[in-house]
């Protein structure tokens, strides 16, 4: 059988921990980049998998990682920029995408994924966030032409044990308040599970019907932010009321909460929170998937991020 190697820019995170048992099941050797990847060495999922540390700024270090590779997946992502200018968003998702791809170009890679957002748009996106996804997009499949065969996903927003998203929200609930001031609670999403997400990668990775195609990805219920975590809440057994925040006084907490260690929540994000993550057409169905209920997993994914024993109905 002929190595079948695998890049995983970002493969430390949080959906390239879901994403690598997959890779490795399929037969596909691991490689993950990352530049600083001290702690994921001790997780269990780096067991088997190689790890190469590269500079992220100097694209001969990303072409000598990736000599070897027939595909690369970028997973790449922040939720907020260090600096106000949003340089780190320009720099992780606007530029990253197409030099990656041009290192992978050079190194003899012949196949590209890139785990994107939903309404990510270069021109039209809110946030700095969603404009700066939708530039890489742009900028990769410029590069990719035809040197590559891309495929891109836009992921509504991600949940599971690990995820920055119901994590984040029980953190903030559990804070000793009796209730939960909540900006943008009407906005909305089609939470989608990150064991699904991954799926969908690996699953697209051989299939050539895939090449050239973007796929919006989305769970099958669509909830507000106050049903998301309302869900946390009770999963947590939590006694707390969530009472929305008129945009003026969310605009405020958000200002003085990126000071905070872990920026839980900023004006940028705020602005993500403008446009509702809702799939226009899902591409689980083309890829032969059923996506997971948020309404039965994230009361299990918050249940098991917290240590907590499952729920009766579980």
């Amino acid at each position: 059988m002929t190595d079948k190697i695998v890049a995983l820019a970002g493969g430390t995170g949080f959906v390239g921990r879901a994403l690598t048992p997959r890779l490795l099941a399929k037969d596909w050797q691991v490689r993950v980049l990352s530049r600083d990847a001290t702690d994921y060495r001790q997780h269990p999922v780096a067991s088997g998998v190689d790890i190469h540390e590269v500079n992220l700024a100097h694209d001969h270090s990303l072409q000598s990682a990736l000599t070897g590779c027939q595909a690369v997946i970028n997973l790449v992502g922040i939720l907020n920029s260090r600096t106000r200018d949003g340089a780190e968003f320009t720099t992780l998702h606007a530029e990253l995408p197409a030099r990656l791809a041009e290192a992978a170009i050079k190194a003899g890679a012949t196949r590209f994924s890139l785990v994107s957002a939903l309404r990510a748009d270069a021109e039209k996106g809110p946030s700095q966030y969603l404009r700066s996804k939708g530039a890489g997009e742009q900028a990769l499949r410029r590069v990719a032409a035809n040197e590559l065969a891309l495929t891109i996903f836009q992921p509504s927003t991600i949940y599971g044990p690990e995820d920055s998203f119901t994590n984040r929200f029980g953190q903030l609930l559990k804070l000793p308040a009796p209730f939960m001031p909540l900006p943008k609670p009407n906005a909305r999403f089609a939470p989608v599970h990150v064991d699904d997400v991954a799926d969908a990668v690996v699953n697209s990775l051989d299939d050539e019907e895939t090449f050239g195609k973007t796929y919006q990805l989305c769970g099958p219920q669509v909830l507000s932010l106050r049903e998301v975590v309302g869900m946390v809440r009770d999963a947590l057994g939590l006694k707390r009321a969530i009472i929305g925040m008129p945009d003026g006084l969310a605009r405020i907490q958000a200002a003085l909460l990126e000071f905070v260690p872990g920026k839980p929540l900023s004006r940028d994000n705020l602005k993500s929170l403008e446009v509702n993550s809702i799939c226009d057409s899902n591409g689980f169905e083309r890829l032969g998937i059923e996506p997971r209920s948020a309404g039965e997993w994230i009361p299990k994914t918050v249940r098991e991020a917290n240590n907590l024993p499952p729920l009766e109905n579980d």
